[in-house]
């Protein structure tokens, strides 16, 4: 039985967030341990952005501007009231229709921004 956990700041953290790109690697790294007899168990994401947030702030432009927001986020429940205001609650409802967990604001959020300046970033250098 095999545990993976991939750390470091890469350019991999990027690369895995493309759709399946996560599926693809831990299929060939099921392929991998079962060629010697084992069975993979988990593939654990502990990676992360191979830029530093006051580096990008520091540096300026839209990037930055991201970057302070991720810095900074706003105070607990403001998100959720946009989140109200913009009428999302009804796509938590539909979610629960679907037996499907609810989404997070903060955690969508931060991921889009987070891509986001990754695309930013990739596109600068």
């Amino acid at each position: 039985m095999f545990r993976f956990t991939l750390t470091g700041r890469t350019a991999l953290h990027r690369e895995l967030g493309g759709a399946g790109a996560r599926a693809a690697l831990e299929e060939r790294l099921a392929e991998a341990v079962a060629a010697h007899g084992g069975v993979l168990e988990s593939v654990a994401l502990a990676t992360a952005a191979d830029w530093a947030l006051d580096e990008v702030v520091a540096a300026g432009g839209l990037p930055a501007e991201v970057a302070r927001w991720l810095a900074a986020p706003p105070a607990p429940g403001e998100l959720e009231a946009l989140w109200r205001e913009a009428g999302l609650e009804g796509l938590d409802r539909q979610l629960a229709w679907a037996r499907l967990e609810p989404l997070e604001p903060r955690e969508v959020l931060e991921g889009a921004a987070r891509r986001a300046l990754d695309l930013m970033l990739e596109v600068e250098r």
